[in-house]
């Protein structure tokens, strides 16, 4: 017996509700299993969450917002989480995108689920049946799962009413209220950076509370002003349900601000609006004054007296809001021009640390967004400056930040993390804090404590395709391959120009095994930035993959003619050379002789490949010079899933010299490496292709063939390497090997064609 769901909740008739059937899945909510034709399927927490989400309302929109606010009601995630948990669900399904059965996009609005939904019961109990017990409040946790299932319509429906009430707080609510502060207007024409300061000064005062999750004030410096007059769509646009608008003017020795809050609940005007005046000579106290108030509208609870700001001296406080502005253009000259601003802040007053903090980050910026300065110099020059900021406020956290960004710099993770939780700590809102400890997380090679981070940075930076690039690096290290070109498409979305969503789309090509897309996604990038050398080098290995060796010594070029200073470009663009067949020209310069920097070990593999001689001595000579410099040999995780593994190719090279004893202290360092990386949470088919290269140099060819076959199931393609590399000779008569070759080489073959080769 069988009852439909109606749009006023599930309805089942006579008896209490038995099972959720959703097109041909009988769901058991309990278990959070679905099952169909005698296959059971397993399904996340949340994705049971989700699918319970969608049939309470069968063949209704169900807006994205809806969704978070349900399915996510104790997280702080972006709306790309919705995304990727349908994609998921879809594929748990059996479901396609394109063409849905169950669930289908609504474009811009959210979801809809097509499958008949239907509520399977058991029959009344009779008349004479003894009275059931009386419900406790809350079920047995066994049981909590069924009442969902039951309960989902009206939770959906209670969404909005909590929605209308989001600021009030709740017993038990985690989830933080999210508000905007947008650029204040300035009115003579002639304060717009002290406009912006203050508001990004009320947006940070806000983000040190915890119950509040302000988007991140510099995200909305470029915001069109055009979009402010619909405040609700600028809202829903932002992720967020406030939004804080000023306006600021200077009259004679005082500043005022008129602020006034607007919610998304429907009330036609503001909520809440207050001018305030200060005296212009204690400009750095007024967006305090700002935040309370505003905490106090939103009936938050009130926080701890604040201390008195480092300095109330108005010149110092309006250099630093200055200089802050002028270097947004990341040119040398804005550089340039931001730090004679806080040198000026600096000479007024000594003691205000924002401002050593400011022409600290100024050098890094400078570092980072390639404007002429190398980083080695740019970390001297901002060293003392965060020293000095952090002496003068141990509590700023924007020095924390730039103090942990030099240990991470200096690959002293644990220091960074340790900083970086500190300044979060102060400022639950502070996006560059949470990215930077993200990058800190998957830089160590934890994929999953990278994710949690680089999704708060999204939600905090909704406007800025940079967090959720990083978000897809994550996603694809850790196996979910589908989510993470999810995310780089919405990358894409937020900033066509950007290269690193097409970057993205191409890494998450080269992890699935679609070469065709990754050679795709990354022409994209280039055309968008074309001095990018670690592109056209990675670029250059995916040409090789799909053998055109041709097309990969020009992308090697490219990577060698933007790193002029460099040696192992050159050294591996040797590898063009060795693949082409037959080879034709005369050996590159850049094998004949032994490198002087720590691509050694690639060069000695590289002219063992081509069936050419590697002196020992010179071998070792060149190590002990490597070691000496402090060259490391253990590559960092993105070389690993690159398939660059330093220590290996050495391995390698010294086991076809015949030096096994040193040959199997690098393996065991290298499997040692492997197996961090796997517990770690890594899942990407290098991993495999690595440990196929171990297990055949020990000798061990049946487990060296189960490891290169888990490999190419799960995407790697490179076939060159295996006819070349001394690891696999001893497999290369083996008819498992030979087959998988064959598999390799279709596949690829089908791919050249894709892209007309």
């Amino acid at each position: 017996m069988s009852s439909s769901i109606s749009a006023s909740g599930l309805r089942p008739s006579r008896g209490a509700a038995d099972g959720l059937r959703i097109g041909r899945w009988q769901v058991d909510a309990s278990a959070d299993e679905i099952a169909a034709d005698g296959q059971v399927i397993k399904l996340e927490p949340l994705q049971m969450r989700l699918l319970l989400a969608l049939a309470a309302q069968p063949g209704r929109v169900v807006t994205t917002q809806a969704l978070l606010d349900e399915v996510w009601r104790d997280l702080v995630v972006t709306p790309n989480s919705v995304y990727q948990a349908v994609a998921q669900l879809r594929r748990q399904l059996g479901d396609a995108a394109g063409e849905p059965a169950y669930i289908q996009t609504v474009h811009r609005k959210g979801y809809r689920l097509l499958a008949p939904v239907s509520v399977e019961a058991v029959a009344a109990p009779p008349a004479d049946a003894p009275a059931a017990p009386v419900a406790s409040p809350l079920p047995p946790r066994s049981d909590r799962r069924r009442v969902l299932a039951l309960s989902a319509l009206t939770a959906i429906s209670a969404a909005g009413v909590a929605t209308a009430l989001w600021w009030r707080p709740r017993s038990g609510a985690t989830t933080a209220a999210r508000l905007a502060v947008l650029p204040f207007a300035d009115h003579s024409g002639t304060e717009q950076a002290l406009a912006r300061g203050l508001a990004q000064d009320v947006a940070r005062a806000l983000g040190r509370r915890a119950d509040v999750l302000v988007v991140a004030p510099d995200t909305l410096l470029d915001l069109d002003r055009g979009a402010e007059a619909d405040v609700v769509a600028l809202a829903q646009r932002l992720g967020v349900q406030a939004v804080l608008q000023g306006e600021l003017a200077r009259s004679g020795p005082l500043l005022r601000v008129s602020a006034r809050l607007q919610t998304t609940t429907g009330e036609a005007g503001p909520v809440w609006q207050q001018t305030f005046e200060h005296a212009a000579n204690q400009a750095s106290t007024l967006p305090a004054s700002i935040a309370q108030q505003v905490g106090a509208a939103l009936a938050l609870a009130p926080l701890p007296a604040a201390a008195p700001p480092a300095s109330a001296a108005s010149e110092a406080y309006e250099l630093y809001v200055l200089g802050n502005d002028a270097w947004r253009a990341k040119t040398p000259e804005a550089f340039a021009r931001a730090r004679t601003y806080f040198q000026r802040g600096i000479d007024a007053d000594p003691a205000y640390a924002r401002n050593h903090v400011g022409l600290g980050w100024t050098w890094i910026g400078q570092a980072t967004s390639g404007a002429g300065l190398d980083l080695p110099r740019a970390v001297a020059l901002a060293t003392p400056l965060f020293e000095r900021a952090l002496r003068l406020d141990p509590d700023a956290p924007e020095a924390l930040t730039g103090q942990a960004t030099l240990h991470r710099f200096a690959g002293e993770d644990v220091r960074a993390r340790e900083l970086l939780q500190r300044a979060l700590a102060l400022q639950p809102s502070y996006a560059q804090a949470h990215l930077t400890l993200g990058i800190v997380e998957f830089d160590s090679g934890w994929p999953l404590r990278a994710l949690p981070h680089f999704e708060r940075a999204a939600v905090l930076n909704p406007l800025s395709a940079v967090p959720v690039e990083r978000l897809s690096l994550a996603q694809l290290f850790a196996g979910r391959g589908e989510v993470a070109l999810a995310s780089a498409r919405g990358a894409i979305a937020l900033e066509p120009a950007y290269p690193n969503g097409h970057w993205m789309l191409g890494v998450g090509g080269y992890a699935t095994g679609d070469l065709a897309q990754a050679v795709g996604g990354y022409r994209q990038a280039l055309e968008r930035e074309p001095r990018r050398p670690y592109l056209w080098y990675e670029l250059a290995r995916l040409y090789l993959d799909l053998e055109r060796p041709d097309e990969a010594a020009a992308a090697f070029a490219r990577c060698v003619e933007q790193l002029p200073g460099a040696r192992w470009p050159a050294v591996h663009a040797g590898l063009a050379w060795v693949a082409r067949e037959p080879r034709g020209s005369a050996l590159p310069a850049a094998l004949e002789r032994v490198p002087e920097d720590g691509s050694v070990a690639e060069w000695a593999l590289t002219r063992l490949m081509a069936g050419l001689a590697v002196e020992a001595t010179a071998l070792q000579a060149a190590l002990d010079a490597a070691a000496a410099r402090g060259d490391g040999l253990t590559p960092v995780p993105w070389f690993v899933f690159q398939g660059n593994h330093r220590l290996l190719d050495l391995a390698t090279a010294q086991s076809a010299l015949g030096q096994r004893t040193q040959a199997e202290q690098h393996l065991q360092a290298v499997v040692a490496q492997l197996d961090a990386l796997e517990r770690q949470g890594n899942r990407w088919h290098m991993l495999a292709f690595h440990r196929a290269r171990v297990l055949a140099l020990r000798g061990q060819h049946a487990g060296a063939l189960e490891a290169l076959e888990t490999a190419v199931r799960a995407g790697s393609r490179r076939g060159w390497w295996l006819r070349l590399d001394p690891a696999f000779a001893g497999l290369r008569g083996d008819g498992r090997f030979v087959a998988l070759q064959a598999d390799i080489d279709a596949r690829v073959a089908a791919q050249r064609q894709q892209l007309g080769f």
